[in-house]
C-alpha cells in the first residue's frame, strides 16, 4: 500500500512525464488500430512486414483523385463471361442461381464445381497456398478450416482459367445470390456501372457486405475501404495476377487477402453502390464453409 502512495506521489511530481507517456501510449495506439492522428500501420501477411494503411484522409483524396480520372471504355461487342461458383451437389442453389440469372436476362451462364471441403482436397494446391497456422489447422480438420481452404482454392482455380483465356475480365458468383430489382436486366446494369469507374480498375464488388463506403467516384460506384464475402465480383486479369501472387503468402482466406490488397492499394477496388447483387437469407440457405463446429478461423 505504501508503495503504491509512493508511485501516485512520484507521478504527481512530474506531470509532464505522466502526459508525454499516455501521448505517446495514444499514438502508438493510433498507429495501429485507427489511423485518425497517425499513419495506420498493420502487418500485412501476403507481405509479411508492417506497411502504412490508407487512412480516412488518403480515401477522401483518393475518391477525388479517382473521381477526375478518365472513364472505362468496355470493348465493343464484349460479352463479359458469367461463372457461378457452386457445389455439384448442391443442386437447390443451382436450380435458383439460374432461375435468378434467366429473370435477369443473363443466358449464357456457366456453373463452376467448387471443391468440397467434405472429399479430398488436392494436395498439390493445398502445399502451394498453404503454410504456418492455417495448415496445420487444415491438417488438424479445426472448426470451418477445412471448408475455408476449399472454397479459396475454388476462387483461385477461376482466376487461374481468367488468365487461360482471352477474355479481359470475368464476373464470378456465388451461388447463394439474389439480382436487385434495380439491377435488371443485369448485363446493362453492369455495363452501366463498368462505364461510371475510372479506367485503372482491378475489381468491381457488386454486393456491400458490411463494406464501409467511401467517396462516390463515379455514378453508382464508391472506393471500397472494407468490407467482406466474395458473393459477386469483376475481376479483371490484372487483378487475378496480382491476387494469385499474393496468395503465395498463404495465411489469409480470399475475402481478408482482397481486402488487405485493398487498403495498402494494391488492388484498385471499388463497389457498387446501390448493390447490383444481394445475399440471401442466411438462415434459410446456410453457409457451406462455416457448417464446421468449435472455432471459427480468422483467417
Amino acid at each position: 500500500m505504501r508503495a503504491g502512495t509512493q508511485r501516485l506521489r512520484l507521478l504527481a511530481q512530474h506531470p509532464t512525464l505522466v502526459l508525454s507517456s499516455l501521448l505517446l501510449l495514444l499514438l502508438a495506439l493510433d498507429m495501429y488500430n485507427v489511423g485518425m492522428i497517425m499513419p495506420h500501420y498493420t502487418y500485412h501477411h501476403y507481405r509479411q512486414e508492417w506497411v502504412r494503411q490508407y487512412s480516412k484522409w488518403d480515401w477522401g483524396w483518393l475518391a477525388r483523385e479517382r473521381a477526375a480520372l478518365p472513364r472505362y471504355q468496355l470493348p465493343t461487342n464484349l460479352t463479359i463471361p458469367v461463372k457461378v461458383l457452386s457445389l455439384a451437389r448442391s443442386r437447390e442453389r443451382r436450380a435458383h442461381a439460374a432461375a435468378e440469372l434467366l429473370a435477369a436476362g443473363v443466358t449464357d451462364f456457366s456453373f463452376v464445381d467448387a471443391l468440397d471441403g467434405d472429399a479430398p482436397l488436392p494436395e498439390a494446391e493445398i502445399e502451394a497456398y498453404f503454410k504456418g497456422e492455417r495448415l496445420a489447422k487444415y491438417r488438424r480438420r479445426t472448426g470451418n478450416a477445412r471448408y475455408k481452404v476449399a472454397c479459396d482454392l475454388s476462387h483461385f482455380r477461376l482466376l487461374h482459367a481468367l488468365l487461360g483465356g482471352d477474355e479481359p475480365m470475368a464476373l464470378v458468383l456465388e451461388d447463394d445470390f439474389t439480382v436487385a430489382a434495380s439491377a435488371r436486366p443485369l448485363r446493362a446494369a453492369l455495363a452501366e456501372r463498368l462505364a461510371a469507374l475510372p479506367a485503372d480498375w482491378d475489381v468491381l464488388r457488386l454486393q456491400l457486405c458490411d463494406a464501409t463506403l467511401e467517396g462516390e467516384v463515379g455514378r453508382g460506384a464508391r472506393l471500397f475501404s472494407r468490407g467482406f464475402c466474395t458473393l459477386g465480383l469483376v475481376y479483371t486479369r490484372r487483378a487475378a495476377l496480382i491476387v494469385l501472387h499474393a496468395a503465395r503468402a498463404g495465411n489469409r482466406n480470399i475475402d481478408n487477402l482482397l481486402l488487405d490488397l485493398a487498403l495498402v492499394g494494391r488492388l484498385r477496388s471499388y463497389v457498387a453502390d446501390p448493390p447490383l447483387v444481394l445475399p440471401l437469407d442466411p438462415g434459410a440457405w446456410p453457409s457451406e464453409i462455416d457448417k464446421g463446429t468449435g472455432p471459427k478461423d480468422p483467417f
